[in-house]
Formats: structure tokens, C-alpha cells, sequence
């Protein structure tokens, strides 16, 4: 590819946000304009599936997921061994809610590592309603609906390879997604970052 002055690229003269590509072409160099998302963006993520078909189970019995709009677990690589995880539900018909709170597993064969002291394994206050649980929650951004209330979400290491979700419902407590607490009529939309292993 020839280098190429600066001064002789293309100017661009629309919108000034995102990305300028230098593209060569047999000698005629051209800029484009592309966005983050297309360059890094969605390209990165990989499904894995439906929540279900990755692991969902619970502490005393399993849940069976009814028909749903949405429904996948999905991870990218963050950087060095920080992954970033993607899940969303939204049932449209309900299965059984099973017994017990609910333990999703990490895609993509993917498991915490819990050496660390911000990542360590919790697997107290099953059932409860309690603060002491949040304190082992990891940063996630996400919320959790019936259509009738809601709040945020956050997910709690339970092994090397699982994990609840633990959530802040207003008006209501801190209790885990559970067969008693949203069922699998949940609506949850949540993502978070840690590092594995």
C-alpha cells in the first residue's frame, strides 16, 4: 500500500462522529466512514443459545421455559480474560417455575475466577430477602419485570461456572430470581463483565 499524505485523503463533510477507514485500491486511496459497532461492535458477540439450552436449573428443582419472544445468553471477549455476558428473557407463554432460586451457567464454557476477591463464590441466603446478599454481587447494568413491578439485577457467583441473579425490586425487597419471586414470567434484559480463568 503507498503512503498517502493526509492532505490528499478524501474529505469527509458530514457528520464528524465515528470512524475514518483509509482504504487503497490499486493506487486510489480512498477514506470511508464506518462506526464503532460496525468495526468492533456486534461482530464480537456469539450466541450461545437459549438460557435454557446453556443451563438454567434452581437450588431444589428446575424450571421448564414455556414459548418466548426473547430468550439467549450471549458473551464477548472484553479484553485479556474479561469476557462480557448478555442475557435476555421475555416468556410469552409460561412454563413450570420449578423450586428454589434460579442458577444460570456461563456460556461459551466460560467459568469465573474466584481467586479473585471481588469474584468470590457465594452460596448463602438461598431463599432470603436480605441486603447481605448484594455485597457479592458483581456490576451489572439490567432490569427485571412482571409488568407489575420491577428493579435491577446483578449476578452472584454460585461455582467457578454458575451463577444467580439477585435482584433490587422497588417497594418490594432483595430477593434472588427465583420459582417464588418473577418465576420464568420474567422479563430480564442484563449484562456484565468479569474475569475468567
Amino acid at each position: 500500500m503507498a503512503n498517502t499524505k493526509i492532505s490528499q485523503l478524501t474529505t469527509w463533510t458530514g457528520d464528524t462522529t465515528g470512524f475514518y477507514v483509509v482504504v487503497d485500491n490499486s493506487g486510489l486511496t480512498q477514506t470511508y466512514k464506518t462506526t464503532k459497532e460496525t468495526l468492533i461492535g456486534d461482530y464480537l458477540w456469539t450466541s450461545a443459545g437459549t438460557i435454557q439450552s446453556v443451563g438454567w436449573s434452581a437450588t431444589t428443582t428446575s424450571p421448564t421455559i414455556g414459548s418466548t419472544l426473547k430468550n439467549n445468553i450471549s458473551y464477548r471477549q472484553a479484553g485479556g480474560k474479561d469476557y462480557e455476558v448478555s442475557l435476555v428473557y421475555d416468556a410469552t407463554t409460561f412454563g413450570s417455575v420449578g423450586s428454589g432460586d434460579y442458577i444460570f451457567t456461563l456460556p461459551g464454557g466460560l467459568s469465573f475466577d474466584t481467586t479473585l476477591q471481588r469474584q468470590t463464590a457465594y452460596q448463602g441466603g438461598v431463599g432470603s430477602n436480605s441486603w447481605i446478599n448484594v455485597e457479592h454481587a458483581l456490576p451489572a447494568s439490567g432490569l427485571i419485570t412482571n409488568q407489575t413491578v420491577g428493579g435491577q439485577v446483578y449476578p452472584v457467583i454460585w461455582t467457578a461456572r454458575t451463577f444467580r441473579i439477585i435482584t433490587t425490586t422497588y417497594d418490594t425487597g432483595i430477593q434472588w430470581w427465583s420459582s417464588g419471586f418473577y418465576g420464568t414470567g420474567g422479563i430480564i434484559n442484563m449484562s456484565f463483565t468479569f474475569t475468567s480463568t
